[in-house]
């Protein structure tokens, strides 16, 4: 991994959501672009950590060097001697979110979004926030979204649904990765109600075994297939591995996919209280 962006709108638990992206940036050798998106119109203004007072002369536009201020100041009460650990760079821009979010990943090919759910409303289609649920559908690369009941912690066991399917793959690899970065373990898991289904995913899982044998000689994978009700299962068997993240794979006919069809999934969503890694196909 070369370059995260963890964006921030300065709200409650911000400050969580920047020591996760801290703690990634430094522990996978990752470059940080810490980024706040305001409202008014306006370029990309970008600053580097060597000069964090400094305001950037070449915009003459006084809000923006306020708002650069800022950005680098929260950073500072924050991330304290954990920003001289790593390469951050400090960018506010006006406009939209989305669009300028874009703009920043053409412009820096970034490999992970980290940002901050809002607060819960009771309803799954607005966990998220909207900008988040668009994001969902739209990042162009992995997202990790942090709850806003969710404190930092280092990350020791990574829990990835699954269906064990071939389209899993490239989520698989990256994050054996992430768990070599991390010096932490990967739970590869399967839940399902339907006895059919599931001696299909433990065949595939056998399959998966195999592809990573060789990566897997630490035996920091561990694979299990579960019967039973989903919600249920998935919520046990987070917390029986302490998991300190739950990822998956958005794609049109996969195993999230059909579990977010259903009223348990949408129960599900609304009780994760530790980070959410959302990978698309």
């Amino acid at each position: 991994m070369e370059s995260i962006l963890c964006l921030t709108d300065y709200k409650a638990n911000s400050d969580q959501t920047f020591r996760f992206a801290l703690y990634l940036a430094s522990r996978l050798s990752a470059k940080l672009f810490f980024v706040h998106i305001f409202e008014a119109p306006g370029q990309a203004v970008e600053e580097r950590k060597e000069k964090p007072t400094d305001p950037p002369a070449e915009t003459g536009k006084e809000s923006q060097a306020l708002e650069l201020q800022r950005l680098q100041a929260f950073a500072k009460e924050h991330g304290g001697d954990q920003l001289s650990e790593i390469d951050i760079r400090y960018l506010v821009a006006g406009g939209s979110r989305r669009e300028r979010i874009a703009e920043l990943f053409q412009q820096y090919d970034l490999d992970l979004i980290v940002m901050g759910m809002r607060n819960r409303t009771g309803i799954a289609d607005r966990l998220f926030g909207d900008l988040a649920r668009k994001m969902i559908d739209k990042a162009p690369c992995p997202l990790l979204l942090i709850p806003p009941e969710a404190s930092f912690r280092e990350i020791r066991h990574i829990v990835y649904a699954t269906d064990f399917g071939y389209h899993n793959l490239n989520a698989i690899e990256s994050l054996l990765r992430w768990s070599e970065g991390l010096d932490a373990h990967l739970h590869l898991v399967h839940v399902s109600e339907d006895p059919e289904d599931n001696q299909w995913a433990e065949t595939q899982m056998e399959k998966i075994k195999r592809t990573f044998e060789d990566e897997n000689e630490e035996n920091r994978m561990h694979f299990t297939v579960m019967e039973g009700e989903v919600q249920e299962g998935i919520e046990d068997f987070i917390e029986k591995a302490q998991s300190d993240v739950i990822a998956l794979t958005t794609h049109t006919r996969g195993y999230w996919e059909k579990m977010m069809a259903s009223s348990l999934a949408k129960d599900l969503a609304e009780e994760v209280e530790i980070p959410l890694l959302v990978f698309r196909e």
